[in-house]
């Protein structure tokens, strides 16, 4: 923690850096929210554990000048994608990396203090100890993780000016897309049942779209009257259009950071949609993203050995 703190005092004393884009502790319990440090004071503020799961990269243009900003792995991905989409100026980023080994779920946390009056917590190890006003009690890490972290194999990120700690190296990971695989080895009839079950459930609050680092359109298709691309009321038909044109959008630039999920409050699995998206890019275009900023994403550029000859 002095670490971080130590960094962002000296960076915010720089003319050319307007702000610094962290995290805080948040209100409730095992909860941290994003925040602007812009004096030397702020900085004492920042905290980086394993319970800071918003992706910062959204806030990057929210100022005109240059930022500082903490990011984990997922987060940096979700950077390179908007580099390559000029999106963001790479000139007015100052990125400082973060290792991570998985983050926590702050839900599945709360569920299980049972409404408790939580003191502290801390890691030692593969346990989670969590303190409360009488007595403590400890969790094992791996049924805290966010779904996305287990089989992530990026832990340290692609794209940093200064790298808190050393790379670290990934090894025996679970198989990323072994949920889209079973998915697709359900008869069609039962897909469309799995589906329509989770898509009647969307209230279309769009959280999906206002969290997501890669939904940066200023106006959303969903918004438009002339011409109307779908339905504004909340039914299947309309729905299900919603969710599966926003997936197409994200196909080949999802970096899979799960906020999605996380932001959703029905618990729809968009995740699983996106991922299936992102099997498909991988094997007709050999393509991951978030990976490589010098390698464009493939629904925005060709190769003459591209197999459709219709390109041609």
């Amino acid at each position: 923690m002095e670490d971080i703190i130590n960094i962002a005092r000296e960076l915010i004393k720089r003319d050319d850096i307007e702000a610094i884009i962290g995290y805080e502790k948040g209100r409730a319990p095992f909860q941290t929210v994003p925040f602007f440090a812009r004096t030397p004071e702020d900085c004492d503020k920042l905290i980086m554990n394993s319970l800071c799961v918003n992706n910062l990269v959204s806030y990057i243009n929210q100022f005109s000048g240059k930022v500082a900003i903490f990011v984990k792995p997922c987060d940096a991905k979700a950077l390179v994608g908007l580099l390559q989409e000029h999106q963001i100026e790479r000139e007015k980023l100052h990125i400082i990396g973060i290792n991570c080994q998985g983050a926590l779920n702050p839900k599945k946390l709360r569920n299980a203090i049972k409404g408790r009056m939580v003191k502290d917590w801390s890691i030692n190890g593969d346990k989670i100890k969590v303190y409360y006003e009488s007595g403590e009690e400890e969790f094992n890490i791996k049924d805290f993780l966010l779904d996305k972290c287990p089989a992530c194999d990026t832990r340290t990120p692609p794209i940093y000016d200064e790298l808190l700690g050393d790379e670290i190296k990934t090894a025996d990971l679970p198989e990323l897309l072994a949920r889209v695989k079973e998915l697709e080895k359900l008869p069609a009839a039962e897909k469309q049942q799995y589906w329509n079950e989770h898509f009647e459930r969307c209230l279309r609050c769009y959280a999906c779209v206002k969290i997501c680092p890669l939904c940066y359109c200023e106006r959303c298709f969903v918004e438009n009257a002339s011409p109307q691309w779908i339905d504004k009321s909340n039914n299947l038909k309309s729905n299900k259009a919603f969710h599966l044109i926003r997936a197409y959008h994200l196909a080949g630039r999802c970096i899979d950071c799960g906020e999605c999920d996380r932001a959703c409050p029905m618990d729809i699995p968009l995740r699983e949609l996106n991922l299936k998206m992102r099997k498909s890019v991988e094997e007709h275009f050999n393509y991951v993203p978030g990976k490589d900023i010098d390698v464009p994403p493939p629904l925005s550029t060709f190769k003459k050995e591209d197999p459709q000859d219709f390109i041609r």
